[in-house]
């Protein structure tokens, strides 16, 4: 047993204890009214570790007959109050000074309040609610005298709705529930106190919510697909994933069957994402470079109407949250307007404001040049996009132009963060619990500004993902994103005189997060790989900083000084300076042609070219990548790799160092195979059956129809162009110099013939 569970049992056996000195007190002048009437003592009902206690007067006729509180024509008014805000009555404990009920219904007297109320301080001891909110005048005047409010006493048509601090817990008053059943006026403004209640208790925290949407689509048979790379393994046109539709393409589009892979036609995920196009946002209350996509998605399984009502019953009764208004389509440029969708939301809620905007904002995609598209329906709250539906029915072309797709799709979007700050009632995304502990680490720094915090977390944990899918810092694509980012925090960091051991623990509390335990896995590289590009920063960061105060060239900052552009545009501009952005592209377009040059020259063709060495070389990584395969797993497959007449690089997917024996195993075994003096041949088939005979591959998107397969006797079989020797007789001795990380997962192999 848990110490949370010894800790419910005390408070059950507490409150047992309670409940059976009440049933035995008959000293009471209201016990002979019990037994006359047989009726209940009203004890109290709910959660015995709740975060709200609501305290009422005393048990009416409907209560003491039952023996339940609140359970009459006021109960009802009471949960649809709670259900106005989103409470469940479960989750409350509810209760009242008086456990008797008074004859007649009158006002319990003084004497009676003052003969049960040691019970109720001691159910307040025992449960420790945060909040108490009394229901009535009676309540509320004991409450305050009782701990320590009776200065601020004054009639509850002052007081309902206002809150108070004792030592022990949130005071709020409230009218009582019963005096609104013939009042509406009355029962609005219980509903607007209420609205002050709930900033006062627990929200659902960000796991809670994610669990929440995937078992909603579970339950509405979908299939649950967990999140792809942030990198994406099929998709060329784009750095990072950026949609949760991303990895599905295939399905919209009619290559791939949903069913064969999943089981269904509809299916639901919580995606990784990246956009750096609002990097210079970041710092405000809501934009981000690292977000989780809630979605759903039919690949022609169904259309409109299910999609918008799923998306409707999730937002209203499972977050239990208020729309303000909903838009559609309006139609522009040939695209009719989405009518269809309208009046959908007028079916599910006659009531519901339905605006109409055009392409710019109601019309998604496609990711890159091409792919699906289509109009969309969104879902607003509290003034603030919460969730996107997206129409796929076209297909946009390179050049524009739209044409409809066989298979219509549905593809949603809702960002986790947006949503938790709203359930969390926060002003803000990094007031939520998903950045709150990394902000407040940041907020004890000599000179901490709202801004830098929340570039500074921002970017720690947007770089942690991105390392955790195999991104490393480079001058280039997404390495150059991740240097942007983590070189950005290093000099916010700086601003706000946090030591490099404070960008460790917001790093540690990132890795670290409960929210992410057990949904995405960070390797114990992941914070060094941070702070070894930090390190690397420092060292030439005040320099820089000269050089960017001086006005110095751009360019010769990001080559001298490593500083990225973007970096430096942003330094400049709080110093006055403007900086010509394409003068610093035509440099590195030079800049770059001559590293090509260069690396010709010295490689003789670079990458796999055709001297005798490089073509035995290039057999050799063959018979490499098989004795990896054999020795470390199945798993293991060729990353990339670089040959040159005087060695092999060979990058390949692997979780860990080799060990000295595993490395001996691999060079005894390549050597083997050279010794057997294998012939090497090959032949062309179509991709189809290249695979069917076991032809491994590095990047099925390289792959055209047809495919060249070299063959090494009956040791390795792979996709290759080629060139390559006749036979392994004539390769010689093999011998791994180096074994090394490049990422999270990949592991590389310099090697050389003897």
């Amino acid at each position: 047993m848990n110490s949370s569970e010894s800790l419910d049992n005390a408070r059950d056996k507490e409150l047992k204890k309670v409940k059976d000195e009440v049933l035995a007190l008959t000293l009471s002048p209201l016990y002979a009214e019990r037994v006359k009437n047989k009726y209940f003592p009203v004890i109290g009902e709910g959660s015995h570790s709740a975060e709200v206690m609501f305290i009422g007067e005393a048990p009416g006729e409907n209560e003491a007959k039952t023996g339940r509180p609140f359970c009459g024509r006021a109960g009802k008014v009471l949960d649809e109050l709670l259900a106005s805000v989103g409470i469940e009555r479960q989750d409350v404990y509810v209760t009242n000074v008086v456990k008797d009920r008074p004859p007649g219904n009158r006002d319990p007297f003084p004497d009676e309040i003052s003969i049960y109320a040691p019970f109720l301080d001691r159910q307040i001891e025992i449960i420790k609610p945060k909040v108490v909110a009394t229901l009535g005048r009676f309540s509320m005047q004991y409450v305050m005298n009782r701990y320590g409010l009776e200065w601020e006493l004054a009639p509850i048509s002052v007081l309902h709705g206002k809150v108070f601090s004792t030592n022990d817990f949130k005071f709020v008053p409230l009218y009582h529930p019963a005096a609104a059943i013939y009042n509406q006026h009355l029962l609005e403004t219980l509903k607007e106190d209420f609205k002050v209640l709930k900033t006062l208790v627990h929200f659902m925290q960000s796991e809670e919510i994610r669990r929440k949407f995937l078992n909603f689509f579970k339950e509405r048979g979908h299939t649950i697909v967990p999140s792809s790379s942030l990198v994406p393994e099929s998709d060329p046109s784009v750095l990072f994933t950026t949609a949760g539709m991303q990895q599905f393409k295939p399905y919209y589009l009619g290559i791939k069957d949903p069913v064969v892979d999943f089981g269904s036609q509809n299916t639901a995920s919580v995606q990784k994402s990246v956009r750096t196009s609002d990097i210079d946002e970041v710092g405000d209350e809501r934009h981000l470079t690292f977000f989780e996509m809630l979605g759903n998605f039919s690949f022609g399984g169904y259309w409109k109407e299910e999609a918008i009502r799923y998306a409707h019953e999730f937002v209203t009764r499972e977050m239990k949250l208020d729309i303000d208004y909903v838009t559609v389509f309006e139609g522009e440029d040939g695209v009719p307007e989405d009518r269809e969708s309208e009046e959908i939301w007028k079916l599910i809620d006659p009531n519901i404001e339905v605006k109409k905007f055009g392409r710019a904002d109601n019309f998604w995609g496609p990711t890159g040049e091409e792919g699906p598209c289509g109009p969309t329906t969104e879902i607003y709250v509290n003034g603030m996009e919460i969730w996107n539906i997206v129409l796929n029915e076209f297909y946009q072309n390179k050049d524009k132009s739209l044409r409809s797709l066989d298979i219509k799709g549905i593809d949603t979007g809702m960002g986790l963060e947006r949503l938790v700050m709203v359930l969390q009632n926060k002003n803000n995304i990094f007031d939520t619990d998903l950045f709150a502990s990394s902000v407040k680490v940041l907020s004890s720094t000599p000179s901490p500004n709202i801004r830098s915090l929340r570039i500074i977390t921002d970017h720690i944990r947007t770089s942690a993902f991105m390392i955790a899918d195999g991104v490393i810092p480079s001058n280039t694509d997404r390495g150059y994103v991740l240097r942007r980012l983590l070189r950005r925090s290093y000099v916010h960091a700086r601003k706000i005189g946090a030591e490099t051991e404070v960008l460790n623990a917001v790093a540690d509390l990132i890795i670290g997060h409960p929210s992410y335990k057990g949904l995405y896995n960070f390797d114990l590289d992941n914070r060094r790989v941070v702070m070894d590009e930090i390190e690397k920063f420092k060292i030439t960061l005040e320099s820089g900083l000269k050089q960017v105060e001086k006005g110095a060239d751009p360019f010769v900052l990001f080559t001298s000084y490593g500083f990225p552009f973007e970096l430096t545009e942003e330094i400049a501009n709080e110093k006055g300076i403007v900086l010509d952005r394409s003068k610093f592209e035509q440099e590195m377009k030079k800049h770059q042609a001559l590293s090509r040059a260069g690396a010709e020259k010295k490689f003789k063709g670079g990458l796999a070219g055709h001297s005798e060495m490089e073509v035995k070389y290039h057999t050799t990584t063959h018979l490499l990548h098989q004795a990896l395969r054999e020795v470390l797993g199945k798993d293991v497959f060729q990353k990339g790799s670089n040959i040159t007449p005087e060695r092999l690089r060979f990058d390949f997917s692997f979780a860990r160092k080799m060990t000295d024996e595993e490395k001996k195993k691999v060079e005894e075994l390549v050597n083997k195979k050279i010794k057997e003096s294998l012939p090497v041949s090959y032949e062309d088939l179509s991709l189809e059956e290249a695979k069917k005979k076991g032809a491994v591959g590095l990047f099925e998107e390289k792959y055209g129809d047809k495919v060249r397969v070299y063959k090494i006797g009956d040791f390795s079989l792979e996709f290759c162009g080629g060139p390559h020797v006749k036979n392994t007789d004539i390769l010689g001795t093999f011998k791994i110099v180096k074994e090394e990380a490049v990422s999270l997962g990949v592991r590389r192999i310099k090697a050389i013939l003897k």
